[in-house]
């Protein structure tokens, strides 16, 4: 996009930087910290890689000091109390984030953007 600014569209602005938030917002569930973005703050497409790497940190943290057969005890963002495993809520994470990754897509190939593919693999290539 950054090739293409003109695609940062309202709708793929708030789908990206919900993406963003919500990781942003799980990981520092699991690891027991309070959140720092709400779930529909909105950036500007320069600060999206830093926020990007901040949250590939954070979850990298969070994989290498969590016990994910653990189950937790949390309040999500209206307030109501749950408790799930760690490995439950990573896989929600991740389900999240694809879902709203192929929204993005389809936005951004109706403004005439290429995108590039995000399946897991070919990113491990």
């Amino acid at each position: 996009m950054t090739n293409n600014p003109s695609a940062y569209t309202e709708r793929v602005q708030t789908l990206i930087c919900h993406t963003l938030n919500a990781q942003n917002i799980w990981t520092n569930r699991i690891l027991r910290k309070p959140h720092t973005q709400g779930v529909w703050a909105l950036f500007r497409l320069e600060d999206l890689p830093k926020l990007n790497k901040e949250n590939h940190e954070l979850s990298l943290h969070m994989l290498e000091n969590c016990n994910i057969s653990e189950s937790i005890t949390y309040v999500n963002t209206v307030g109501d109390q749950f408790t799930n495993a760690i490995a439950d809520m990573i896989y929600h994470m991740i389900n999240h984030g694809t879902y709203h990754r192929g929204q993005i897509i389809t936005e951004l190939k109706q403004n005439g953007v290429i995108p590039v593919s995000t399946d897991f693999i070919f990113y491990k290539r």
